[in-house]
Parts: C-alpha cells; sequence; structure tokens
C-alpha cells in the first residue's frame, strides 16, 4: 500500500458493487468511500458509502480532484472515465485496453480458444439473419445455444427448434444483426454439469480458488434462481488438474502476446459432458455471481488486494480460503415485490435495455437451514402459499454438496 489510508470511488450502485463496498469497509487501509450511482437503488448503498452525483465527464473529474480519490473502481460505462482518472493520475481497477475485446465479446474469446486448442463447444458467429436462416437449413441438430456475442449483454437462450432461435434473434436483439456489436453466436449443447470458477493470473503463476459455484435455473415461470458455492464431490482433484493444464493455463498463455500482461481475476464457466471440461464462457470483468463467490470463498483485505493487481504485486499467501459451503437464491423482485424477503442486498441491472431488480438470499455454513427457514416462514405471513419452488429449494438444502479432498492451491 502507498499510504495508510485510501478515499475509493466507486461507480456503480448494482450488486456486485453493494458486495465489494461491504467488503472494503472492512480494509483498516480505507478512507472515504465514494459511489457515483447509475441505477436507481441508491439506498441500498448508502449504508458503506457517500452518494455523490455527477452529470458529465467535466463534474466527475472535478469530484475525483475535490474528494483525493486515490482509487477508483468502475461498475459501469461512463463517458470519459477512463480519460478523467488518467489525467489525474488515478489507478482504475479495470482490464487494460489492450484487452477490451476479449470483456466484450464471446468471438474474441472463441479465436483465443482455437489458437489455444482449448476444449469448447462448436460454435458460429453470425452477423445478418440470412446467414442464419442457411445454416439451420444445412444444420438443425437440436437443441442450439443461442448467445449474442457481446459477454456485457449477455443473453443466452437454449433452442429447441428453429421458430425458438428466430424468436431469440427478433427478441432479444430486436433484429439489429448486421450491427458488429450485435452478431449471434449459435453453439453446440453439451449436456452435463454447468459451474463456474474462478482463477486469478498474477505475474509468474496462476492461482486457481479452491472452490466452484454450480448453479440451476428452474424454467421461466419459476421466479428464482437456487446455486451452491462448495468444493463439490464432482470437482475433484482430477478435474481440477484438467481444468487448470488444459484450460486456465491455455488461457493464460493466450495473452503472451498482449502487452501489458494480463493480471487480475478470471471467471470462467464451463460444462463437464463426459467427465470432459468444455469452457463455455469466460469474463475479465467480475459479476455478480463472482463477486459472490469471492465474498465467501476467500477472506483478504480487498482494499489490498485491488491496489496489488494494480501495482502488479499481489501477496498470495495473505489470501485465506474459507473453508464452508454456501448457498444463494436469487429472487425476481418485480415478482416478489409485496413478500416480506430480507435479502443479502437488492440490485438492478438491465435486460435489453430495462431495468430488472433482484434480491439475494445467502447463507453459509449451519445458516442454510435458518435462511430457508426464515424465507419460508416470511411468505407464509404475508399469505403466499408454499407453491413448488420453496420445496425444491429445501430439496437442495437437504442434499447439498458434500466435502471433497483438498485439491493443490498453486
Amino acid at each position: 500500500m502507498k499510504s495508510d489510508h485510501k478515499n475509493v470511488l466507486l461507480f456503480g450502485n448494482s450488486i456486485q458493487e453493494q458486495i465489494l463496498a461491504k467488503q472494503l469497509k472492512k480494509s483498516p487501509h480505507l478512507g472515504n468511500l465514494y459511489c457515483v450511482p447509475n441505477l436507481p437503488n441508491i439506498a441500498a448503498m448508502q449504508e458503506y458509502a457517500q452518494i455523490i452525483a455527477v452529470e458529465n465527464a467535466s463534474e466527475f473529474l472535478n469530484l475525483m480532484a475535490q474528494y483525493a480519490i486515490d482509487l477508483a473502481i468502475p461498475g459501469g460505462s461512463f463517458p470519459g472515465f477512463s480519460q478523467c482518472c488518467s489525467m489525474l493520475n488515478i489507478p482504475v481497477w479495470e482490464p487494460p485496453a489492450a484487452y477490451k475485446k476479449f470483456y466484450q465479446n464471446r468471438s474474441a474469446w472463441r479465436g483465443l480458444f482455437r489458437q489455444q486448442n482449448i476444449p469448447t463447444p462448436l460454435a458460429y458467429v453470425f452477423d445478418n439473419t440470412d446467414a442464419v436462416a442457411h445454416y439451420l437449413e444445412v444444420n438443425n441438430t437440436f437443441p442450439i445455444m443461442a448467445k449474442n456475442d457481446s459477454i456485457l449483454k449477455s443473453k443466452v437462450s437454449l433452442c429447441s427448434n428453429i421458430e425458438e432461435i428466430m424468436e431469440f434473434l427478433n427478441t432479444t436483439i430486436k433484429n439489429s444483426l448486421g450491427d458488429d456489436t450485435e452478431r449471434v453466436i449459435l453453439e453446440e449443447h453439451k449436456p452435463g454439469r454447468k459451474f463456474r470458477i474462478l482463477s486469478l493470473a498474477l505475474e509468474d503463476t496462476t492461482v486457481i480458488l479452491p472452490y466452484c459455484q454450480t448453479w440451476e435455473t428452474w424454467p421461466s415461470n419459476v421466479d428464482f434462481n437456487v446455486g451452491w458455492i462448495s468444493p463439490s464431490t464432482f470437482f475433484n482433484r482430477k478435474l481440477y488438474s484438467n481444468i487448470e493444464r488444459q484450460i486456465v493455463l491455455n488461457i493464460v498463455a493466450g495473452f503472451k502476446n498482449i502487452e501489458p500482461r494480463y493480471y487480475g481475476f478470471i471467471s470462467i464457466d464451463l460444462v463437464v459432458s463426459k467427465e470432459m471440461p468444455y469452457v463455455v464462457d469466460v469474463r475479465l470483468n467480475l459479476d455478480m455471481l463472482d463477486m459472490l463467490i469471492l465474498m465467501h470463498s476467500i477472506e483478504i483485505d480487498w482494499l489490498e488486494l485491488l491496489q496489488g493487481i494494480i501495482d502488479r504485486n499481489v501477496n498470495v499467501s495473505a489470501i485465506h480460503w474459507i473453508e464452508q459451503d454456501a448457498l444463494f437464491v436469487l429472487l425476481d423482485s418485480t415478482k416478489l415485490a409485496n413478500y416480506p424477503i430480507l435479502p443479502l442486498c437488492t440490485g438492478y441491472f438491465k435486460v435489453n435495455g430495462q431495468e430488472q431488480s433482484v434480491d439475494v438470499l445467502a447463507a453459509t455454513g449451519n445458516k442454510i437451514a435458518i435462511a430457508y427457514q426464515t424465507l419460508s416462514q416470511q411468505l407464509q405471513e404475508a399469505g403466499v402459499p408454499q407453491s413448488d419452488w420453496i420445496n425444491q429449494v429445501w430439496d437442495i438444502v437437504q442434499t447439498k454438496p458434500g466435502k471433497s479432498s483438498k485439491y493443490p492451491k498453486k
């Protein structure tokens, strides 16, 4: 750390910024924490940070000088953000500009996968609807995963016929194919166990967090998703080794000709099909689920960690792995608005340009059953019947993943 206390500016107030703010407040090195919100849920962030309104880049520049900002963390887009920080020599926690294509476009990642022989489902990128239609005439083996190319917008649909794919094109990207930012990817569907891992790529080593996250998305008529963070029994030493050797190290090796070399977190979505791990998506920017994993999987001074990533001198020995399972239930706030649920945090994000809110209920260790009981009781008191979805949550609570033997920490 360059000084004893640092003033930090968060741009954005969605769930991941709330989680990060909560962690930053624990740091003995934190001076003042400020937030420039880009979403309506200001009250949720006020517990952790001083809220400041900014209308343009000029005001943004004055704000950072006035409040003596030492570190800026962008959680959303703001015109001139990076330029303002650069003018004042304020370090920014974000991937370098040379990696912009990788944290925005799936097609860029697929090029790197081919170059590095990384196992991934077969996929094709299209920039017009005629090409999609022609492809489907020749290759119509369903189901097919349909995705838009932009990871930042991240719309994904498992389609079982041509009509569903065309509906995806029409409703998700509103017939805007032809614009380079709105290309679509049709990807081979690999049935298997889906999960996410996080890796920390450093100067001379790569650390894979010894916990993975499994996530289940229920049918569209069900108002929740549920997931686990755990050293699950299926995520064993052999699978860990295969992912490290075939995927993580090859991704890092793919950056060898890019300057500066990437230094920071890598989020990887995978599917294990017939005991073979395949990469589905990769991100360099941390989203809500990544922050939930990190918050419940590692213990560290977060301000020191972020500054260490910027300065390229992370102290790996200072990262402590937390031995615990964690359960998360995501509830659609727009559909459950009248339920007296006490979430971990509430956030807004945009889907197709429309704001949507989500509540996150989380629990760890022996608090998992208590969290379920609290949720169940609150719904019952609100006169909401315990429908199938609440029973499904309980089934998962009762059959939570067991502990596996520790795999190596690199």
